[in-house]
Order: structure tokens, then sequence, then C-alpha cells
């Protein structure tokens, strides 16, 4: 909420009022580039950088946790930017139409230029990937939807792709926790998106004297950059501030412990995953659904519970999270994948499809 007053709004009149100085200005950005992107993306970077990296980054793996569920997501998330795009001026109608295909043309082509960079320097294509790559598409069309043609979107699509890809790189190259890539994608998207709409933009499209510089106005690109720069260095700062309120009022971090369970487990004591995890020795793992289905007395979670005092003053945060993470999982009681068969089929009954053998 403090975000949203502090940091949106402001930006927010500045660009689309027309007493907003970035207006006044000559800033084109159709439907939130600079406003919601390119403010988002850095003051993510802000929010990875005071808040600090998760308990075990840099010396663990972390893997997606769903990709079903985040295809899901981003297809939503796809279908949902038509109209984000396209509802930003009902004024004109032919204006929506250009918006919204433009919108699906530049999602497509950062979709697949993602993948073939993915491709080329990795050797495999992923499906995370795709959908990062039309993510990418998505926002950098964001600010231009409405002011460049068809060649324009396929474009800023084809750059944003590897674009972003290289820049998702960087929180590995300079250690930060960009852990859904923020930053790395809305970013710089938002800011590649508004560049080319500086260069590519058409009045033919975007209304009377609506011309990037490759249309007879050189000082538009200027324009945007002068744009992008004030948007993200608000942000940055804004964000900062209000981060440093709250960690002297409410705290930023929970502890060390809770933050390796789970919120959803230590808040709402229930997970995603309604059964348990077990690995080929029949230990069982930490994800479970309620606490009880499990326990035999005391719980899991309160057997392999450490003191966040010693966590939170450890010198060596990657070999607390082991530590911690070793705790629970050898705390819990040893059984085998028949004990975890049964007792799954006394919890659900009918409901289990099949298990493995």
């Amino acid at each position: 909420a403090l975000w949203h007053i502090v940091v949106y709004c402001p930006l927010a009149h500045a660009n689309w009022m027309s007493d907003g100085f970035l207006y006044k200005a000559g800033v084109l950005d159709f439907a939130g580039g600079n406003v919601v992107h390119v403010s988002a993306g850095c003051a993510g970077l802000m929010s990875s950088l005071v808040i600090g990296k998760r308990a075990g980054f840099g010396s663990e793996i972390f893997h997606p946790h769903n990709i079903m569920v985040s295809v899901l997501g981003a297809s939503l998330l796809w279908v949902g930017w038509l109209a984000f795009n396209g509802g930003s001026d009902v004024s004109d109608m032919s204006q929506v139409a250009v918006s919204v295909l433009n919108t699906q043309v530049a999602a497509a082509c950062g979709s697949f230029s993602w993948m073939l960079t993915e491709w080329a320097l990795k050797k495999r294509p992923s499906v995370l990937g795709i959908i990062s790559g039309a993510l990418a598409g998505l926002v950098g069309i964001t600010p231009g939807a409405g002011f460049v043609d068809l060649t324009g979107a396929f474009v800023i699509g084809i750059i944003t792709g590897p674009a972003c890809f290289f820049s998702c790189q960087l929180k590995h190259r300079f250690n930060f926790d960009d852990a859904l890539d923020a930053f790395g994608i809305h970013a710089p998207a938002g800011a590649i998106g508004g560049l080319i709409t500086g260069l590519l933009a058409q009045s033919k499209i975007g209304g009377e004297g609506v011309n990037g510089a490759f249309y007879g106005n050189g000082e538009q690109f200027w324009i945007q950059l002068y744009g992008i720069v004030v948007s993200a260095g608000w942000a940055m700062c804004m964000t900062f501030i209000l981060l440093k309120l709250v960690e002297n009022t409410m705290g930023l971090r929970v502890a060390m412990e809770d933050e390796l369970q789970g919120l959803d487990m230590v808040c709402h004591g229930e997970t995603l995953n309604p059964f348990p995890f077990t690995d080929p020795e029949g230990d069982s793992h930490s994800n479970y659904f309620g606490e009880e289905l499990f326990s035999d007395g005391e719980s899991v979670v309160q057997k392999g519970r450490m003191s966040s005092d010693m966590a939170r003053h450890s010198q060596d945060p990657g070999k607390k999270s082991r530590e911690i993470r070793r705790s629970v999982e050898n705390s819990a009681p040893r059984r085998n994948s028949k004990d975890s068969i049964s007792e799954i089929e006394a919890a659900f009954g009918d409901h289990v499809v099949g298990h493995p053998a």
C-alpha cells in the first residue's frame, strides 16, 4: 500500500496526466512501461539488496516448484495482457485493435527468441524459458503497444527475449537474490520497449505528432531515455526509504527455520502438495499436508525446530540452513514406502488413483 501511494501514483500522474511533467516533456508510455514495469523491476532489485538472500542461496540448487502451474499462470497472464494493453485507451477502437495485435506478436516473438537463445547457449530449450520470453515480450510492448506497428512489435519481441535472458544471469554474476526475476525481466524489457518506441513510433498509429526517431523526430529517443531514468531513479530511492521504514518498525525477514519450513505451513498450517515426498530409502521429507497425517505425538516441525536467535546470528547462513534442514529431516520417523502408501490410502481412501508399487 505504501509503495502504491509513494511510488506508483506519482509516476502515473507524471506520465499520464496532462499536467504531469513527463507527459509535458513528451514521454510515450502507452500502458505502463515506465509506470509499472521499470518502476517495479527497480523496486524488486532494491528489495533484493536490502532484504538479502534466501537461506542457502549460492550454496544450494533451487529448482522451479511446479512448471505446470507456471505455464498455467503465464497463459492466463498472456490473455489478460491483451485486455491490459488494449484497454489502456478505449477512445479509439482502431488503436485498441492495433495494440492487442502488437501485444500478441511481441509475446510470441519474445518467447521464440528466448527459446533460441537458451537452445544455442545451453544446448536445450526449456518450458520455463519459453514462458519467461513471452513475459519479456509482453513487458517490452507495453510502452509502445498503441504507438508502433507490427514491425515495431516484432522488433521489440525479438530483442527483449535474449536481452532479458542475459539480464536474468546478472543475479549469479553479482550475487543478489532476484528469486522471480522481477528485475531481470521487468526493468530491462520495459526500458528496451520504451527506447524502441522512441525509434519506431508512428503518427498513423499513435496520433498526430507521435513519431519516433526513424520517422522524423530524432529527439523522441532521448525523451524516452529521460522518462526511463526518472522512473527508475524515483522507484529505487523511494523503495529504499520504505524498506528501511518497515525494517525499523515491523521487520522485513522471518526466522530462518520458518523460512526453510515455508510460510504456507508456518502461517496457515498447510502446503500446496497434498502428499508427502519420499526418497528411495523411505525417508519422509518435510513437504506434507497437515501435521497430523504423519505425526506421532510431537510434530516433525516441532522436533526439528531450532533457536531463531542462533540462526539469525550465524556467521555462515548457508551452513546453518543446511544444519536446520538436516535436523528437520533426521527428526522425522523413518518409514518405508509401503507404510506411507498405507497411511495415504487410510487418509484419502478411494481418492488415491494410483501409486508406485
